[in-house]
């Protein structure tokens, strides 16, 4: 089950398109248990997986967002000095956000619908790269308003296909700004769930072929998992088109999930016309000027050639 939602509120922009990647990276050689206790996974198992999203934003208006992406995912197990790769294309998706400003406060609506393109094949031999269901997700941010401390909270539900266990999410935490350019922040996460697995009473049933192909670990296709995340980053706007962010995201707590430290770097592009060209464009009376140079070097051209003639 992996981070479903943003590494901190979605930011607004004013252009009118946005292209962004969002990487994330983990190795883990750990799994909590039922009892919440840590265990290693046995015969020396690990798993690396590396997850990057892909979206493409269009901002129709300053409060409405529309996107569309699509995942590449790519794993490699070990387990008793077997090695396992594979990798693809396990979503494509598409979403939307609605920014409501308040007096105090900035609300932020999400919805989002992944759909699985890769499912997981029971007597298959490679190692997992995703959960292999779909899942709708719809949650709500809220923000506080501020000069350079901002204060957030996140609430969200997650509906998985394929009777496969279906999360809340809560979440809580704070930006700094240091600069125009520069922000740290800090945020506590709990994934918890919400309707239980099909296979909660018998969840050997999936943890068999976990054991097999995956080294063992429950990062992807556990049964109820759970756990509890902190996470560290900063962000750097390094101009109006171009923003990135790291950050660093440590499972605390859980049950029936893996254990480890997942880093994430993501890059955005804002594109198309500003907020300011778009108000213009939507004025009465208003013209595109056409471009005259091209139209003034043909004239002249057939004048110099009606010259020497």
């Amino acid at each position: 089950m992996p981070i479903y939602t943003f590494a901190q509120p979605p930011a607004n922009f004013p252009f009118s398109w946005q292209l962004s990647a969002d990487n994330e990276f983990i190795h883990t050689t750990s799994n909590f248990s039922n009892s919440g206790s840590t265990q290693s996974l046995v015969s020396g198992g690990e798993l690396l997986n590396l997850t990057s999203k892909l979206n493409l934003t269009y901002r129709s208006k300053p409060r409405w967002h529309f996107y569309g992406g699509m995942d590449y995912s790519y794993s490699k197990s070990s387990l008793s000095n077997v090695e396992r790769t594979s990798g693809g294309l396990p979503y494509v998706r598409g979403g939307l956000r609605h920014f409501i400003p308040l007096k105090k406060f900035q609300l932020i609506a999400i919805g989002e619908a992944n759909i699985a393109i890769q499912q997981i094949d029971m007597f298959s031999d490679d190692v997992l790269i995703s959960d292999g269901f779909s899942k709708i997700e719809v949650g709500l941010w809220a923000l506080v308003k501020a000069k350079s401390f901002t204060p957030y909270g996140f609430l969200g539900v997650v509906y998985h296909t394929d009777d496969f266990a279906s999360p809340f999410i809560v979440r809580a935490g704070s930006n700094l700004s240091v600069s125009s350019s520069f922000s740290f922040f800090g945020e506590l996460s709990y994934f918890g769930t919400a309707i239980d697995d099909k296979y909660a009473k018998t969840p050997n049933v999936r943890w068999a072929l976990v054991n097999l192909v995956s080294g063992g670990s429950l990062r992807f296709y556990s049964v109820n998992p759970s756990h509890t995340d902190i996470g560290l980053g900063a962000s750097y706007q390094m101009s109006s088109e171009w923003r990135s962010q790291f950050a660093l995201d440590y499972t605390l707590e859980g049950q029936r999930y893996s254990q480890g430290l997942t880093a994430r770097l993501s890059v955005s592009w804002n594109f198309g016309d500003t907020d300011a060209v778009r108000e213009t464009i939507s004025k009465p009376g208003f013209k595109k000027v056409q471009p005259v140079e091209k139209k003034f070097k043909e004239k002249l051209e057939d004048e110099d050639q009606q010259f020497f003639e």
